[in-house]
């Protein structure tokens, strides 16, 4: 289980944030829009009271990450 706010930090430095505009951007897309999408499909469980993400695995994407690292070269 990770807080929203660990997982906002880690995105905000894998995606170069330099300002507080950029980190809460992040914040609000990951809240509002991307969490609540991989929670609809089951991808995680994602508690909008106590923002919290647990993920517990899901092979198929698990799969896809894998092939698009290789293809890539990309190490997310």
């Amino acid at each position: 289980m990770v807080k929203l706010r660990e997982l906002v930090d880690w995105v905000a430095g894998q995606e170069e944030a330099h300002n507080s505009d950029q980190y809460e951007s992040i914040a609000i897309a990951l809240h509002h829009t991307h969490l609540p999408k991989l929670a609809e499909h089951e991808v995680l469980d994602y508690d909008v009271r106590s923002r919290t993400v647990r993920y517990h695995g899901h092979s198929a994407l698990e799969q896809l990450v894998t092939l698009y690292t290789e293809i890539s070269g990309d190490g997310l």
